[in-house]
């Protein structure tokens, strides 16, 4: 597949998981866009590893639903019925991660990084609470 054709499949993916959390409260939809705001800094900062298991370990907080449906869009797109999904066709993307190869690996975290600098852009747009919608 070509690269701008896969980059728009990326954008369209996370728009239709942005647009599936429009239906939530809006300090859920404010929360889901903080969180996803910092994610990148956190694989960056931690591996893809270590930040989706902390994903699952603050999905017992009192925002485990928002965390859950970030670490499920994630998931979706890096084990989703695609050819390039890293771990395609995977139940689990944790177990996947810690079966796979260095080079699975690798792909994934570039795949996660890429398609969050889509998935931050969409739902800074239209999650986000703005200033002046504070009043």
């Amino acid at each position: 597949m070509s690269e701008p054709r896969f980059e728009m499949e990326r954008a369209n993916h996370s728009l239709q998981c942005v647009l599936k959390h429009t239906k939530l409260m809006k300090t859920k939809q404010n929360n889901y866009a903080s969180y996803t705001e910092k994610f990148a800094l956190e694989i960056l900062m931690n591996g893809l590893g270590q930040a989706l298991a902390r994903i699952v370990s603050s999905s017992k907080n009192k925002d485990a639903e928002v965390y859950k449906y970030l670490y499920e869009d994630i998931e979706d797109w890096l084990t989703g019925d695609r050819p390039t999904a890293p771990y395609r066709g995977a139940n689990d993307l944790l177990m996947a991660l810690t079966e796979g190869t260095r080079e699975q690996y690798r792909l994934a975290t570039a795949e996660a990084l890429a398609w969050l600098a889509w998935h931050k852009q969409l739902t800074s747009t239209y999650l986000k609470e703005r200033e002046e919608d504070r009043g």
